[in-house]
């Protein structure tokens, strides 16, 4: 899912309790010292050491690497691990004089809780170590990728294989499939039908390619469906794009592998703007988009994607046709609900880039079950709420820079952009963040 092509992960599983797990002291030979249970941040307690800026980097002979002292703790890291070699293991030190990463065997993993500073444990022993700590952070021994991120579970723990390590902070709801009756027959196919209202004038949007312009960071908020192949149905704001929203579609099917193929399977509809946000020039805030209804539909051969801007009630979007493409798939329909910030980099992100997409509110998000008609009434349709049958899974991953947030609203009230909602309404608040802040329910 997302511009990024994801990467479906296999991870051993271990039982493993923390103060079993075999974990390397900091290696510190300037004033950094080890702080006994970390500190707290709201609710939530960092283990380690807390590092500072700047980060140098170091070469096995002790030698400051020239230009690479760093803010970033991960830009540090990030350098490291493209540089250092067998015969010159690069090491970085924070300010303190904190050893904080050195080259090392592959599954020899580096953690951090946060910017705090861990140590180092055997790969097995980090996964299970970051199950207890959704703001974590585990770097293969290189430095050359994470090897997994800390999430919080907002519903049945997630299957390994939906994790996105490159994807950055973000959350994901995904609603259940269908029900398996008797002689293998379905009792309820899947949901292939979702709509819901984004409140876009409540959030707030800071281009992390602004600040670093060597870097880029995509936006985006979609519904993905998926039956044999999958879909993401929504709309992006992109790097350098002055905060104007785009239609989106990025398809898993293999058509678009074609040489004739319409369109590459991730595809920008640079003609279909649904919005703009305004920056702020003292700031560089962007803000003050269009409040939207986006309805999404999977059939057997076709994704539909319908986009309505509510101020100018002008609709956006496609169908986009393979045929036969979820042909006796149906039953395993199932939709994610999402709105996330990420980079694109293979490698080690900066999780302090100062980028953001903030509250990203989903209001009154409905699903239905797929039928051959094609055509969904009221009656067909289902409030998708955590807690409820139709939601089997809701994660935030690298919950260091992301959070979600759900409920309904408790009074009647205005959104900025003069729209109203009514109490009792359900929503979701979805925010991906960089710049050091963490929002706390």
């Amino acid at each position: 899912m997302k511009k990024i092509v994801m990467f479906l992960l296999t991870f051993v599983l271990a039982f493993w309790c923390f103060a079993c797990a075999p974990v390397s002291p900091p290696d510190t030979d300037g004033p950094g010292t080890v702080t006994p249970g970390g500190e707290q941040e709201g609710s939530y307690r960092y283990a380690g050491t807390a590092t500072v800026a700047p980060y140098q980097v170091y070469n096995a002979d002790d030698t400051a690497v020239a230009d690479a002292s760093y803010d970033s703790m991960y830009l540090a890291i990030r350098y490291a691990g493209a540089n250092a070699t067998s015969k010159n293991a690069l090491y970085i030190k924070d300010g303190n004089g904190l050893k904080i990463f050195e080259r090392q065997a592959l599954s020899n993993c580096w953690v951090y809780d946060g910017t705090h500073f861990v140590g180092t444990m055997e790969q097995k022993a980090a996964i299970a170590w970051a199950d207890e700590h959704p703001r974590c952070y585990i770097v293969n021994g290189r430095g050359t990728a994470y090897v997994h991120l800390g999430a919080e579970n907002h519903a049945a723990p997630h299957p390994e294989d939906v994790y996105e390590r490159i994807s950055g902070g973000f959350s994901y709801v995904f609603s259940s499939s269908g029900e398996m009756g008797a002689a293998d027959t379905w009792e309820k196919y899947g949901y292939s039908y979702a709509s819901g209202y984004v409140r876009l004038s409540e959030a707030t949007y800071r281009d992390a390619t602004e600040l670093t312009p060597s870097s880029q960071w995509n936006a985006y908020i979609f519904f993905n469906i998926r039956g044999r192949d999958n879909c993401d149905l929504g709309i992006g704001t992109f790097a350098g794009g002055n905060g104007a929203w785009k239609i989106v579609h990025n398809c898993s099917n293999e058509d678009h592998k074609k040489p004739d193929a319409e369109t590459p399977s991730f595809f920008v509809y640079q003609d279909q703007v649904v919005t703009t946000m305004t920056k702020d020039p003292e700031t560089g805030i962007y803000s003050g988009a269009d409040d939207l209804f986006i309805e999404a539909i999977g059939s057997t051969d076709t994704w539909i994607l319908r986009v309505t801007n509510l101020r100018t009630n002008q609709v956006f979007g496609y169908t986009h046709t393979h045929k036969d493409m979820n042909k006796d798939a149906e039953g395993y329909f199932r939709v994610v609900l999402a709105a996330s910030l990420c980079p694109v980099i293979g490698s080690i992100w900066d999780a302090s880039a100062g980028g953001y997409l903030k509250n990203v509110v989903w209001e009154d998000v409905k699903l239905a079950r797929w039928n051959s008609e094609g055509v969904y009434t009221d009656a067909d349709k289902e409030s998708m709420r955590i807690g409820t049958a139709n939601v089997q899974h809701a994660f935030t991953q690298a919950a260091d820079t992301a959070h979600l947030s759900w409920g309904e609203h408790k009074t009647d009230g205005t959104y900025k952009s003069g729209n109203s909602y009514k109490a009792g309404t359900p929503y979701y608040s979805f925010s991906s963040y960089y710049d050091g802040t963490h929002i706390e329910d």
